[in-house]
């Protein structure tokens, strides 16, 4: 992978870690939605979470949570297309608006993240091969690789498989992102960066989610 590649990949996995930081953050405030979410997505629900710690102030609880998704999915960062943490934030975002009880909190955060990221790279590498533009160089390993990377560090057999159905599901099998949608999602994760350098960071996973378009028709915001 190329210098520019691996300095793509930095910003876009830093993208995600922040916006799901912020809203499991947001979510883990009130336990009875947590709960909520849980019980009628418990597949997501499992040994791969955040640890809870006790700890004084809310941007330290952000940056704790930012440190424990990071340590959980670094490992992914050079083996994807840096894309594949955009379109994540992106089915993620379709994931919530369809479905109201589908809340991210800190213990379905990373097993929705892993999901939603290998549903993506298999996306691009489709695209690829149909040569749509989303990705004109791949830099990365196939995505028989990844699978065997994942299920190697944090998943038994079949679980990652029945956790990618789940989150088509949830989307509605809508997996399709344009080279259009995804620039413009890129272009509003950006704004919501700068955004947020100078407001508070205490959002609700809607306020959050609110900030990024969530579809594009005829190409407007």
């Amino acid at each position: 992978m190329s210098k520019k590649l691996k300095l793509q990949a930095e910003r876009n996995f830093f993208k995600l870690v922040q916006v799901l930081a912020q809203i499991t953050h947001s979510i883990d405030a009130y336990q009875p939605l947590v709960d909520l979410s849980n019980r009628y997505h418990p597949i997501f629900e499992g040994n791969i979470r955040i640890t809870q710690i006790e700890i004084q102030t809310e941007t330290q609880l952000i940056e704790h949570q930012q440190l424990q998704i990071i340590q959980k999915l670094s490992f992914l960062k050079h083996l994807v297309p840096h894309q594949s943490f955009i379109i994540a934030l992106l089915y993620i975002d379709r994931a919530c608006q369809q479905n109201k009880t589908f809340l991210l909190n800190s213990q379905n955060v990373i097993r929705i993240a892993f999901a939603c990221i290998l549903i993506a790279s298999k996306f691009i590498e489709e695209e690829t091969k149909q040569e749509n533009n989303i990705l004109t160089s791949r830099g990365n390993l196939s995505n028989r690789m990844i699978i065997k990377s994942m299920r190697q560090i944090v998943f038994e057999k079949d679980e990652l498989q029945k956790l990618e159905i789940q989150v088509l599901i949830l989307i509605d099998f809508k997996a399709y992102v344009s080279k259009q949608e995804y620039d413009q999602y890129q272009k509003k994760l950006n704004q919501l960066f700068i955004k947020n350098n100078t407001t508070n960071k205490n959002q609700s996973q809607g306020e959050i989610l609110a900030s990024i378009p969530h579809q594009v028709d005829n190409g407007s915001e």
